[in-house]
């Protein structure tokens, strides 16, 4: 077997590759990772490449371009919606809005990289590409696309929560047997005499959180760790120091090597620096003066913002990854007493919002912007449905009964309540449908039944080695299930045979 591997081979995850091995026999691997990927010695892998991530995500400065297949017009064009989304991924890129790279710097990288791995995976015969997430910072995205258009099978994960994981091979349909199964569960349940779901331990926990809960549920990776006193002045006085010592540095730069450019060097950096501050301090200026006190006797859709750049937007919301699109699409469909609750994220770097960014949204009339203090649990339980494309809060809202129109893609898209949206004419059918009714869009027993066909969908592990400070399961167990069913996905792929591929 031949693979194409990014991300999954380091030291935490080697024995799900040492797995696939026993289980398939890897012959050959394409292997994208860090440098501790590099570093491990294994058997596993009769004979690979290795691909440092941080050294080729500008290009490839070692490669023989004399020997590497051009670029056609045909597979640009074939590639046409992937560029698309490339140069938009390519914010993460960017460290703010001043940096910010231009287009053509963003079309040289991508025909560079499209130009490689189009060659590597014409040399030869690749049976799978296997991801360590949704594919979204940009070499593993184009990888993804190649292979779909070559008709190589992609399988990749997604972590939601702790033990709480998903391998899929489409993001925009995670669970295509979704239907088939929750039909399956029906006709089970119809034939008890009493309706019982039994649930895991960890699904049970997940809806006595999200049904209990008074306040906002903050997952662990935004948790802020509490400081006393002490400790905030000690992390100023280091802050501090760090500033003289950076200074320190440069000025010893300067006398080092008195030329004009390392001068102009410093100086273009702090100037930058100034920048992004003074943008940021413009940003907040806005988001403070445009703020709305929320009103008791409001009805709203609540439309909280996600951060980015990140994957729950790049790629996960497609065209709405400009979340403009779904603010102006909502307020020109719903009725004229219905209001836009819009929440900025917490965690959201005001530098990497587009200028004029939050003045631009504040002229849509019907748009109201709250302020990020105010309790994101508070408006979900008062609003009358939730707009996200992808957002937890979509999950949170599902277990209240609340709507939730959702314009991205994401693996609650089946559950009951949910509209799915991504032209003008689904969001006209679904805001008629919202407002010409006041019966629940979704009952207990429906909300079950999905919960029990997710609950056989999932994987109880964790890909990502964060969520692991909070697993409830054994290292051992954690790796055995992602190893089992990535092998059993595996298997299910090469025995229903190789997909038809394409011209390229």
């Amino acid at each position: 077997m031949n693979l194409i591997i990014y991300g999954l081979y380091n030291s935490h995850h080697l024995p799900m590759i040492e797995d696939l091995n026993r289980a398939f026999k890897i012959e050959y691997c394409e292997i994208i990772g860090n440098a501790e990927s590099n570093s491990i010695k294994s058997n596993s892998v009769n004979e690979c490449r290795f691909h440092d991530w941080h050294s080729i995500s500008l290009g490839y400065s070692d490669v023989d371009w004399n020997v590497i297949a051009p670029l056609d017009q045909p597979l640009i064009e074939l590639m046409r919606d992937c560029e698309v989304e490339v140069y938009r991924m390519m914010d993460r890129k960017s460290l703010n809005v001043a940096t910010s790279w231009s287009y053509n710097i963003r079309k040289k990288i991508y025909y560079e990289h499209l130009r490689y791995w189009n060659h590597i995976l014409n040399e030869r015969k690749f049976d799978c590409f296997l991801s360590l997430n949704i594919p979204h910072e940009i070499i593993d995205f184009i990888i993804y696309w190649l292979c779909k258009k070559k008709g190589i099978a992609t399988f990749f994960f997604y972590q939601f929560q702790y033990d709480i994981t998903f391998l899929m091979s489409d993001w925009t349909d995670p669970l295509p047997n979704y239907k088939r199964d929750y039909e399956a569960l029906s006709v089970e349940l119809k034939k008890k005499d009493k309706y019982s779901i039994e649930l895991s331990e960890r699904i049970l926990s997940e809806l006595a959180i999200q049904r209990n809960s008074k306040e906002d549920y903050v997952p662990f990776y935004m948790r802020k760790r509490k400081s006393n006193f002490g400790l905030r002045c000690f992390s100023k006085i280091k802050e501090i120091v760090s500033v003289l010592a950076r200074i320190a540095a440069e000025v010893a730069k300067i006398l080092a090597s008195p030329n004009i450019d390392t001068i102009y060097s410093i100086i273009n950096r702090y100037r930058i620096k100034y920048r992004v501050e003074k943008y940021k301090n413009d940003s907040l200026k806005s988001l403070r003066e445009l703020e709305y006190t929320p009103r008791s006797d409001d009805r709203y859709i609540y439309v909280p913002l996600h951060l980015q750049p990140e994957l729950s937007t790049s790629p996960m919301a497609g065209r709405f990854v400009d979340q403009r699109l779904i603010l102006e699409m909502l307020s020109y469909h719903i009725p004229d007493n219905i209001l836009l609750y819009v929440k900025e994220h917490p965690n959201q770097d005001l530098s990497q919002r587009e200028y004029g960014f939050y003045r631009d949204i504040a002229k849509i009339k019907t748009v109201r912007i709250i302020s990020r203090e105010f309790s994101s649990r508070n408006l979900l339980s008062n609003c009358v449905a939730v707009a996200t494309a992808s957002g937890t809060v979509g999950w949170e809202a599902i277990f209240m009964h609340k709507p939730v129109l959702l314009f991205g893609h994401t693996f609650f898209q089946y559950a009951p309540g949910v509209f799915k949206i991504s032209s003008s004419e689904d969001c006209r059918k679904a805001i008629e449908r919202l407002f010409s009714t006041n019966s629940e869009f979704a009952s207990e027993k429906d909300l079950l039944s999905f919960l029990k066909v997710i609950d056989d969908s999932i994987v109880r592990g964790n890909i990502d080695i964060e969520y692991r400070k909070e697993s409830k399961v054994s290292y051992e167990n954690d790796i055995a299930a992602l190893s089992t069913s990535l092998s059993r996905k595996i298997r299910n792929h090469l025995q229903e045979g190789s997909t038809r591929r394409e011209s390229y």
